[in-house]
């Protein structure tokens, strides 16, 4: 099964730099995404999605790790 990957997608205007992470298909989405969030913050802002730099983070580790406990064996 395909699932949506997460981007870490930066803006940055003059001094002004956001850094964010959104769920997307691909990296145009990515970055399409975040510029419309940024400009549903308000402000008046215009952000055009090839303003925004996406990049796709690794997958996560494993959320369980099993170890053996070091003793004596039965």
């Amino acid at each position: 099964m395909h699932r949506e990957s997460i981007y870490l997608c930066t803006y940055s205007q003059g001094a002004e730099r956001v850094v964010g992470r959104v769920r997307a298909w691909d990296q145009r989405e990515a970055a399409q995404l975040f510029a419309a969030e940024l400009e549903a913050e308000g402000g008046g802002r215009r952000v055009a999605s090839k303003e925004v730099r996406a990049t796709k983070t690794p997958p996560p580790g494993r959320l369980v790790t099993r170890r053996r406990a070091s003793g004596g064996s039965r």
